[in-house]
């Protein structure tokens, strides 16, 4: 609410005002729920308990049917054939996350192969499809593949249709798939690319159907680029190729490549590129070098192979890069996140807007931070809501523990209206046994958030919290899995007659538990200055502003 005050303790109590400038919070729909906590005590005993296996949680990706968003499905590295030897494995929720089953129901799509399923990502198309790309190793050949496929039924393996034969890469890693209207993307990168590594797009223009070899083709410059330059070694990072596909059928994708940059710390590149129909992608020479592509940003960041790059005092491995691609259903606004090194050395995020012109792609605006300049931040995952809310997942490492966060933007990534911590964790004391990669790559190289309607869904790997009787999980990475609005809700602060305290003001301001609220200055109600924020776990906080000596109004605005 607004109160005026000038060189003496008058006040205007503007309330019609008030009601129209209330800032406003997300709802939280429950905490992050760990999905292992909530199986059946008879799944649990017998496929978790009786295993060595301890990384649940490494890379999870989660799909949510939007013919029923009760229906929720998981992938992670958790149950793979080099574990079970079985059919590979989901986590499965009919009751929109609360509970949670295991389903041995993707079979092996090599006929006789018994290893198979490392990457993996799902989606749902409109009418209830899932869709999944995942790799597997022919056994005759003793090559990695990348394979498609579709099922109605999560329940059974046999409902399973896969495409006839894999994508041609013989050596693909990090699959990532898209889809929007009648277009399926699958995005990947060949390691056996002449050159160095190359970045691929599959593309479906009939629902999954087929794949034409004509659209299976580089987004970057054909040939890739080496992971090194002038003969000097470089850490080995994944281009990181995600994807994004709007409801019109076009297809966003982001990458990053590394040159050798300063004193080890790789010089990173990242780019944009785009398909809006016909034969070629838009900008893949549109760069004067061999990268291609629209340029997002450049700079250092601490990722790669090296030790003292390693994202939480060595526990994970940045290998697969720092990306994150979304856009919105109409194709005007395209997200992309990416990480680089801040002033002081810590890996930082960055959110930046795209928006078409004509033909082109122009940044809108200059990039946003999301994360803090004191701690290293990894793992970003972007979405965006049918009401244009923007949410992007992301971990942050304080030194000790890991800090999940959600960060919401509802002005097209200008400005970041809420920094919500969902869960924090540490590995401090954790038995670590198999799954773990020499205890380097706990958590893996993404994570995941998608929209449906204006709510945000997301899968995260932390420690397991639940114990009980049957149960126990504080000594394994999980996959957790949320549930985020993006309707806001009115946080109404009330800001008491200001007092006189030498040559400032005291405010008493009155709101919610745990909101943060901003006091803001204005001397003609039109331009809006933040003087001081207040976010003391109380429902009643003391607040003093500096006065500058000119009559001014002055409103408090709340967020979560």
């Amino acid at each position: 609410m607004y109160r005026r005050a000038g060189l003496r303790p008058a006040v205007l109590f503007l309330s019609a005002l008030a009601k129209a400038v209330f800032t406003s919070a997300p709802v939280v729909k429950g905490q992050v729920i760990d999905v292992i906590g909530h199986l059946a005590t008879s799944d649990y005993n017998t496929y978790i308990a009786a295993q060595t296996y301890r990384d649940w949680g490494n890379e999870p990706c989660v799909a949510v049917n939007p013919s029923n968003p009760q229906e929720v499905v998981v992938s992670s590295f958790g149950y793979g054939s080099w574990i079970s030897r079985n059919t590979a494995q989901l986590w499965y929720s009919n009751d929109g996350g609360v509970t949670w089953a295991i389903r041995f129901a993707v079979p092996a799509p090599i006929a006789g192969s018994t290893v198979f399923v490392d990457d993996q990502t799902y989606a749902f198309d409109s009418a209830g499809v899932l869709h999944g790309v995942l790799m597997a190793r022919d056994s005759t050949g003793k090559n990695d593949y990348l394979y498609y496929g579709t099922t109605t039924n999560i329940n059974d393996a046999s409902a399973w249709t896969w495409t006839a034969g894999p994508f041609p890469a013989s050596s693909p890693d990090q699959p990532w798939l898209a889809l929007g209207g009648r277009t399926v993307a699958v995005a990947y990168d060949d390691l056996s690319a002449a050159g160095g590594v190359e970045q691929r797009v599959a593309l479906s223009t009939d629902n999954g159907l087929t794949f034409p070899a004509a659209l299976n083709q580089a987004v970057g410059s054909p040939g890739g680029v080496p992971n090194s330059t002038g003969g000097a070694p470089l850490n080995y990072i994944n281009p990181g190729l995600r994807a994004a596909v709007d409801q019109l059928g076009n297809v966003y994708v982001i990458y990053g490549m590394a040159t050798n940059g300063l004193a080890g710390v790789p010089q990173m590149h990242y780019r944009l590129n785009r398909f809006s129909g016909g034969t070629e992608w838009d900008f893949t020479s549109a760069s004067g070098d061999a990268i291609g592509g629209l340029i997002i940003g450049d700079g250092l960041s601490r990722q790669g192979t090296l030790n003292s790059f390693r994202f939480g005092n060595g526990i994970n491995a940045l290998l697969g890069n720092i990306t994150a691609v979304a856009v919105n259903t109409n194709g005007t606004q395209v997200y992309v996140v990416y990480g680089l090194m801040s002033t002081n050395g810590t890996g930082q995020l960055f959110l930046r807007r795209f928006q078409p012109n004509g033909a082109a792609l122009v940044a809108g605006g200059a990039p946003l931070t999301l994360s803090s300049p004191n701690f290293d931040a990894a793992l970003p995952s972007v979405a965006v809501a049918n009401n244009g809310a923007v949410g992007v997942l992301f971990d942050e490492f304080d030194g000790t523990d890991f800090h999940v966060h959600l960060t919401l933007s509802f002005d097209a990534g200008q400005t970041l209206n809420t920094n919500m911590e969902l869960y924090s964790f540490t590995t401090n004391g954790m038995v670590l046994g198999y799954g773990t990669l020499n205890h380097d790559r706990l958590l893996g190289d993404y994570q995941c958030l998608i929209a449906l309607g204006t709510n945000f869904y997301g899968v995260i790997a932390g420690r397991g919290n639940v114990v009980s009787d049957s149960v126990n999980t504080t000594n394994l990475i999980d996959p957790f899995v949320f549930t985020v609005s993006s309707v806001r809700r009115l946080f109404p602060p009330i800001l008491s007659q200001p007092a006189r305290v030498g040559g400032n003001f005291s405010f008493i301001l009155t709101g919610e538990a745990d909101v943060t609220y901003i006091i803001q200055a204005s001397t003609d109600l039109v331009t809006w200055t933040p003087v001081a924020t207040n976010a003391v776990p109380a429902t009643v906080r003391p607040i003093v502003v500096a006065t500058s000596g000119s009559r001014s109004y002055y409103r408090a605005l709340g967020s979560q």
